[in-house]
């Protein structure tokens, strides 16, 4: 491909959860030329129905023909890697479906970064911890006894051209509809909502804003780092979804399911100088990039 002096960010994975948020983010930059993976033409047309960001297919992240294959046609300084199997669903609880994703992956990427002097930017989660004390720093050791959660620690890279951003995320699927803001739009006249379970992370718009403006021009950053929104409570969270989305239903207060994931995003915000929004704006921002996106989500 040939580029022009703008700054070429790959994104493995464009397709997903993180991945479609992430991509069409740093696409609306006018810095930064964007170039998406995605292992088929599924969601294809979608996407560019509302990204000007380029497409690349088939790409098998799982094989290293691929990736090297399309780290010399496209030549990024940049690759943000969005791909991973995810607690949601049954691969990231098979361990060698969830270790090849998300722990040999990573270490690959980083090498493969590193001999074409390229930074990679790595996305970690809450769940390498198990959740009994919250307000984990970074130099808090992992405790995770899970597959996900152990795969997903044993993942986290730490080499100089390598950034690990450790937090969590909600949001939209283009076709799936397995993660917590979607279960919840489906649920009838009432559901649960933990009002113990505590986290800190944040709409997948959200995070890919904070990747494009705090962690993209911080080339200096490396090693492990925590970025996280204000702790809420998931009953106060859906709460908050529901008024803003105008969902009726009924959310039933459950004190029987204790836990908490919360980071602390102190050493981040002092790097990089992001201070999060409250969450009655982060809903409001995801809220809003789906509407403005219903040709790639539906209606």
């Amino acid at each position: 491909m040939n580029h022009s002096a703008k700054q070429t960010i790959l994104v493995l994975g464009a397709s997903g959860l993180l991945g479609n948020a992430v991509l069409r983010v740093l696409a609306q930059s006018p810095a930064l030329n964007v170039v998406g993976t995605l292992r088929s033409d599924a969601v294809k047309a979608r996407l560019q129905s509302v990204t000007d960001a380029a497409l690349i297919l088939p790409v098998d992240a799982t094989r290293f023909s691929d990736l090297q294959k399309v780290m010399d046609e496209v030549r990024p300084s940049v690759l943000v890697n969005c791909v991973g199997a995810t607690k949601h669903i049954d691969a990231g609880n098979d361990p060698s479906i969830a270790y090849m994703s998300n722990a040999v992956l990573p270490h690959s990427l980083a090498a493969l970064t590193a001999n074409a002097g390229c930074r990679l930017i790595h996305i970690s989660t809450d769940c390498v911890f198990k959740g009994d004390k919250g307000m984990y720093r970074e130099s808090d050791p992992t405790d995770a006894t899970d597959v996900y959660g152990q795969s997903k620690a044993a993942g986290e890279v730490h080499y100089r051209n390598s950034i690990t951003v450790r937090t969590s995320i909600i949001g939209h699927e283009i076709d799936t509809r397995r993660s917590l803001v979607e279960w919840f739009m489906m649920q009838g006249a009432e559901c649960k909502g933990f009002r113990k379970a505590f986290f800190s992370g944040f709409p997948t718009v959200t995070l890919a804003r904070i990747i494009r403006d705090h962690v993209i021009p911080h080339p200096e950053m490396h090693g492990l780092w925590h970025a996280a929104a204000p702790r809420v409570g998931k009953f106060d969270l859906l709460s908050m979804i529901a008024k803003t989305y105008g969902k009726q239903i009924t959310i039933r207060p459950d004190d029987t399911f204790e836990l908490d994931r919360s980071l602390d995003g102190s050493r981040f915000r002092e790097a990089t100088g992001f201070v999060s929004p409250d969450w009655p704006a982060l809903v409001a921002e995801m809220y809003e990039d789906r509407q403005r996106n219903q040709a790639l989500f539906g209606n």
